[in-house]
């Protein structure tokens, strides 16, 4: 599926933009210089009025004649512009459009393809939109502590920092080979081990490979629903995006009102993506029989059934961070 429609909207808004200003440098630079050498003035003058013989041509008796021969003059005043502006201490192509890419012209593709322009483009768009719901700058793989899981053990006695980073390769691997075989996650433990760092690391890493990916608190994703559903202003995804984007991720699942809007959406959702075979992580405070106690059976067993399921261990990071 890749971006979402917005994104690429986007994109080619920027692209556009991108092309007019390219466009409008060069044709400022070259009125500045007609104003200040006539001999320029008057050779673009010859040019121009060349280029309307030649469209006049095409409707005459010979064009084919006609055209090449204005085309030869054309180019004859073309060297003569080179030689004026050389003369007057100017590069011959300083009144050519510069082009933010000279690949593709500013266009976004090359020969048929996606330039690599227009990949990058996308690619920083995406995150743009992940970060007004998520710090994805804050959130990579790079900057992730695994020191803060040293010297602990749990109740029977095994290293949890081996084993954190055992699910922190696990997630980087996830993250670069994530496509549309790849299983859904549930994360799960205590506040503040890192599940949703690794959840946004995931979501930086899958939209520079050209994927789609949602990410979206329980709640805030909840009272989207509410409002789209009620006609109330509605700032957040539409169901038709949170069911078909490649990657959903969804944040501490079980922080949403408990009610039977939001155990039929979440339902709606896991089994929906389930059996399209699309991807969901899901983060939460809640263990497995909290899962059993807030939600439907049939939500928890098709959880616990069809996703990963990745236990963090440890003490609250950010209490951590905050006594160094």
């Amino acid at each position: 599926m890749g971006y979402a429609k917005s994104v690429y909207a986007k994109a080619a808004e920027i692209l556009k933009e991108r092309k007019s200003a390219a466009i409008e440098a060069a044709n400022i630079k070259k009125n500045t210089l007609r104003a200040k050498i006539p001999e320029y003035k008057a050779v673009t003058d010859e040019m121009r009025s060349i280029g309307l013989s030649i469209a006049r041509a095409a409707f005459g008796d010979n064009p084919k004649a006609d055209i090449a021969e204005l085309r030869e003059k054309s180019l004859a005043c073309q060297a003569l512009a080179r030689e004026i502006l050389r003369k007057n201490g100017y590069d011959e192509d300083c009144t050519e459009v510069k082009y933010y890419c000279g690949k593709c012209k500013d266009t976004g593709f090359v020969n048929g393809s996606v330039c690599s322009c227009h990949k990058a483009l996308l690619c920083e768009t995406a995150k743009k939109e992940l970060g007004k719901c998520a710090p994805v700058k804050d959130c990579t793989f790079s900057n992730f502590d695994l020191s803060f899981y040293d010297s602990i053990t749990d109740e029977d006695g095994e290293d949890i920092g081996e084993y954190m980073s055992d699910i922190y390769r696990f997630c980087k691997c996830y993250a670069e080979d994530c496509g549309e075989a790849a299983p859904s996650l549930f994360m799960y433990g205590k506040t503040g081990l890192g599940k949703t760092h690794l959840s946004i690391a995931i979501a930086g890493t899958v939209i520079e490979k050209g994927y789609g990916v949602i990410y979206a608190s329980a709640q805030n994703l909840i009272a989207g629903l509410e409002n789209a559903r009620f006609g109330r202003t509605n700032n957040f995804y539409s169901e038709n995006a949170l069911l078909n984007c490649d990657l959903l991720i969804i944040d501490d699942l079980g922080a949403e009102l408990n009610n039977q809007f939001s155990i039929s959406e979440i339902y709606n959702i896991v089994n929906t993506r389930l059996s399209s075979g699309k991807p969901t992580i899901i983060s939460t405070n809640l263990d497995i029989r909290g899962i059993e106690a807030r939600y439907t059976e049939r939500i928890s067993s098709r959880i616990m059934g069809e996703y990963q399921m990745i236990k963090f261990y440890g003490t609250d990071i950010r209490v951590k961070k905050n006594n160094e």
